[in-house]
C-alpha cells in the first residue's frame, strides 16, 4: 500500500477493501482526448494535479429503478445485497459533488444519442473552434 500512495505516477488513487486502483500518467495521451470512469474524490485528484489540464467532466446520471433493473439485467443470478449495497455506496460517494459537470441522463435507449450529440455541441464544437 505504501509503494502505491507514494508513487507518483499513479494518478486518482483509490481503494476499495484490500485493492487499489488508479490510473497511471504512462496510460494518457498528450496529445489525443483520455475518457476515464472516476469517482467523485479520484475527480478531486485530477483536478489538484497540475500535470492534468483540459478536463471536462460528465455526471451520467440515472434513476435508481434504472440502476437497479440493469444490474439485474447484468447478473440475472448476482447476489442482490451486493447490488444494493453497491448502489448505496454510489449514492454516499456522490451525494455531494462540488465540481462542475456537464450532466448526461441514462434512463432510455435513446438518451445515448441525445448525449452524443449534446457532448458534440457543448464540448468538441467549440474545443475545434480554437
Amino acid at each position: 500500500m505504501e509503494e502505491f500512495q507514494s508513487n507518483k505516477d499513479i494518478i486518482a488513487k483509490t481503494q476499495f477493501r484490500e485493492w487499489f486502483y488508479g490510473t497511471d500518467l504512462k496510460d494518457l495521451a498528450i496529445d489525443k482526448w483520455n475518457i476515464g470512469v472516476f469517482t467523485p474524490s479520484s475527480i478531486g485528484q485530477l483536478q489538484n494535479d497540475e500535470r492534468i489540464n483540459n478536463l471536462i467532466i460528465f455526471y451520467i446520471q440515472a434513476d435508481d429503478r434504472v440502476r437497479l433493473e440493469r444490474s439485474l439485467a447484468r447478473e440475472p443470478q448476482g447476489d442482490v445485497i451486493e447490488m444494493c449495497r453497491r448502489m448505496l455506496a454510489d449514492d454516499k460517494d456522490f451525494k455531494e459533488i462540488t465540481f462542475d459537470y456537464y450532466p448526461i441522463l441514462n434512463n432510455q435507449k435513446d438518451d445515448f444519442k441525445k448525449a452524443i450529440g449534446y457532448i458534440w455541441r457543448k464540448i468538441i464544437l467549440p474545443f475545434m473552434k480554437h
